[in-house]
């Protein structure tokens, strides 16, 4: 899993799709329904970052029907799908998606999570070019990441997006950009 994900956070999509690819493989295979969300989110994830909305949506949609079926959750299938939903125009899907997350998140005092929700919940407000909003959750979002990077390893880092997709454009889209 952690190559995937590092693969993915280089910059090297193909071969982190092909690592991520593999792990789904072998969770099947060996019958670990509980790695597939984790697994099914972080693809999701890479197709949004590489701008196949569709494949995000059903890998999210995917994992996290099987995540309702083992109760394994994973913060990624959320982040996710909100962003897809975001991508696609669905702004309204995207917050309610990310809040009912946020909200969860909260009541069980998973402050990585959290972080990676208000994330997804800033980007929706972006995308509908409401910067005070987006501002204030992206802010929330790096000081407890900032939190937990002091504190734990286990700190949520941000992920790219397509923002020009976005009504608003802010810095790079290519990627190490």
């Amino acid at each position: 899993m952690c190559s995937g994900m590092l693969l993915r956070f280089a910059g090297h999509f193909a071969d982190a799709r092909s690592a991520l690819l593999d792990m789904r493989e072998s969770a099947e295979d060996e019958g670990d329904d509980s790695a597939l969300p984790n697994i099914l989110g972080h693809l999701a994830l890479l197709a949004c970052w590489v701008a196949d909305d569709e494949l995000a949506l059903q890998y999210a949609l995917e994992g996290l029907d099987i995540s309702a079926r083992t109760g394994v959750g994973s913060p990624s299938l959320t982040a996710a799908h909100a962003l897809a939903e975001a991508h696609r125009g669905n702004i309204d899907a995207a917050r309610q998606v990310a809040q009912a997350a946020l909200t969860y998140d909260e009541s069980q005092g998973e402050a990585a999570d959290v972080a990676c929700d208000l994330r997804s919940l800033g980007f929706a407000e972006l995308a509908a070019g409401n910067l005070a909003p987006a501002a204030e959750h992206f802010l929330r979002a790096i000081a407890i990441a900032a939190d937990l990077a002091s504190t734990s390893p286990r700190s949520c880092g941000f992920m790219p997006t397509r923002s020009k997709r976005s009504s608003v454009s802010i810095g790079s889209t290519k990627p190490n950009g």
